[in-house]
C-alpha cells in the first residue's frame, strides 16, 4: 500500500471516530430557546482540503452578490387577512415601539425575494460569503459580531483559512443560526421555495448541527448526510451556490412566512378543529423563565375558572410543536423563542406577551400576520439575556389577560 493511501486510511477512519463523537456530543434535541452551541469541535481534518491566502479586505451589504448565475423573483403571494390592532397593558416604557395597522400592511406589500444561484464564492458556517477578497454580509443586522468587530478580523475568516470544495451547496443562515427562533423565521420559510431539483442535489451549510435544524431540514426531505458543518476559520468554496434572499434578522417576509404555515397545514393536516387550548407556559430555566410562575398561573385560573386553563411542556419535535400551537385558543408567555411557533395558531386566537427589559417587536409583527389578536404588558426588571431575578406582578399578568379576552369578545 502507497504513502498515499496509508494516509487516506487514517484520514477516514479519523473522520468516522469523529463523526460519531460528533454526534454523541451535540446531535440532540436542544430546547427551544437555548442557544445550541457545543464546546467539541472535531478534528477538522478533510480529504481534499486546502489552504487560501487572502489579501485585506472590504465588505458591501445587500443582496447585490459577486459572480450571480441566476436571480429569479419569488412569486409567493397571499392575500392580507384581518389584522388586530396591538393592545398593552400597563407602562411599556419610552423604549417601546408597537407597529401599527398601516405599518404592518405597508411592509406586506413591500414584498421583495429572490432565489439565487452564484458560482466560485467562499462561504463559512454563518453564512458569510467571500470573493475577490470582498466579503458580502447582505445584512449587518445578522452578522453583528462580524461588522462591530471590524471585517478583516481573523475570528470569521482569517487572512489564511483552509477550504474544501463543493460542487453543490445549499445556503439559508447567518451568524444567529443557532437560535430556535431565527431558523423558524430567518431560514426555513426560505428553504420551503428552494426549487427540489436543488434541495435533492445539493449538500446544505448550517451554523449548528442542534437538533431541531436537523429535524427542518429533515421535514424539507434533506438527506442528514448531506448536511454540513464547521466551526470558524473554515470555509467552503462552492461551484455552485444555492440561496434565497434577502436573509435578514426578524424583519419578517409576510409571504414566505404564509408560505410556511400553508405548506405545513396542507402536509400535516392543522385546522381542522378548532383551537380550544388556554395555555400558561413558563419557559424552564435559561434566561426569561418566571420565577413565581405557579403564583401567576393560580392567579390567572383563579381570577378566569370559566376557561380551561392549562400548564404544558412543548415537544422536541418541530412538527409536535407546530400541531400543539394550532391547538391554542389564547396562550400566555413570557417572550421568548416559543413564540416563533405561534404563526401556526388559528387567525383569531390570542397572545399575551411579557416583553423584558430590552424590547423586541417580533412577535407583534408574527402575531399581526398570523391574524392574531395580542397584547403585551413588560416588567423591564426581567433581563434579556442576563440572569436575573423573574418575579411577575400577579395583578399585572391578571389585567393584562382580561385586556386579551375582552378583546377576543371571550368577557363581556
Amino acid at each position: 500500500m502507497s504513502r498515499i493511501s496509508l494516509y487516506e486510511s487514517f484520514v477516514v477512519i479519523v473522520l468516522f471516530f469523529c463523526a460519531l463523537l460528533n454526534y454523541l456530543r451535540t446531535n440532540h434535541n436542544v430546547s427551544i430557546g437555548q442557544e445550541a452551541r457545543s464546546d467539541f469541535k472535531c478534528l477538522q481534518w478533510r480529504l481534499g482540503e486546502k489552504t487560501y491566502i487572502r489579501n485585506t479586505s472590504k465588505y458591501i451589504t445587500g443582496i447585490n452578490l459577486p459572480n450571480i448565475v441566476q436571480k429569479v423573483p419569488i412569486t409567493v403571494k397571499y392575500d392580507v387577512g384581518s389584522i388586530y390592532p396591538i393592545r398593552s397593558y400597563g407602562e411599556l416604557g419610552n423604549d417601546a415601539i408597537i407597529p401599527s395597522i398601516s405599518e404592518i400592511k405597508g411592509n406586506i406589500s413591500n414584498f421583495e425575494a429572490f432565489y439565487m444561484e452564484l458560482k466560485d464564492v467562499f462561504v463559512n458556517h454563518e453564512g458569510l460569503f467571500l470573493y475577490n477578497d470582498t466579503f458580502y454580509p447582505i445584512d449587518c443586522d445578522c452578522h453583528y459580531t462580524f461588522c462591530l468587530r471590524n471585517h478583516n478580523s481573523e475570528e470569521a475568516f482569517p487572512s489564511k483559512f483552509n477550504y474544501v470544495q463543493i460542487d453543490d451547496l445549499v445556503v439559508i443562515t447567518h451568524e444567529y443560526g443557532y437560535f430556535f427562533a431565527h431558523f423558524m423565521m430567518d431560514f426555513f420559510p426560505n428553504f420551503l421555495v428552494m426549487p427540489p431539483e436543488i434541495l435533492k442535489k445539493s449538500k446544505v451549510l448550517i451554523t449548528h448541527n442542534a437538533g431541531f435544524i436537523l429535524d427542518g431540514l429533515r421535514i424539507l426531505g434533506f438527506d442528514i448526510n448531506n448536511v454540513l458543518y464547521s466551526s470558524n476559520g473554515f470555509a467552503y468554496y462552492a461551484k455552485r451556490l444555492y440561496t434565497v434572499l434577502p436573509i435578514i434578522c426578524t424583519k419578517f417576509n409576510y409571504h414566505l412566512l404564509l408560505n410556511m404555515r400553508h405548506i405545513m397545514t396542507q402536509k400535516y393536516q392543522f385546522d381542522k378543529t378548532p383551537a380550544v387550548e388556554f395555555i400558561i407556559y413558563n419557559r424552564v430555566g435559561g434566561f426569561r423563565s418566571i420565577d413565581n410562575f405557579e403564583a401567576v398561573s393560580n392567579g390567572i385560573k383563579q381570577k378566569y375558572p370559566q376557561f380551561p386553563w392549562k400548564n404544558i411542556e412543548i415537544p422536541h419535535s418541530l412538527v409536535d410543536q407546530f400541531r400543539m400551537f394550532n391547538t391554542f385558543k389564547v396562550l400566555v408567555a413570557m417572550h421568548g423563542a416559543a413564540l416563533a411557533n405561534s404563526i401556526f395558531m388559528q387567525p383569531g386566537s390570542g397572545i399575551v406577551e411579557v416583553q423584558v427589559n430590552r424590547w423586541v417587536t417580533n412577535y407583534l409583527w408574527l402575531s399581526s400576520y398570523a391574524q392574531l389578536h395580542h397584547v403585551v404588558c413588560r416588567n423591564s426588571n426581567v433581563k434579556w439575556r442576563d440572569q436575573s431575578t423573574n418575579v411577575l406582578d400577579v395583578d399585572v399578568m391578571i389585567k393584562t389577560v382580561e385586556v386579551l379576552l375582552k378583546e377576543m369578545n371571550l368577557l363581556s
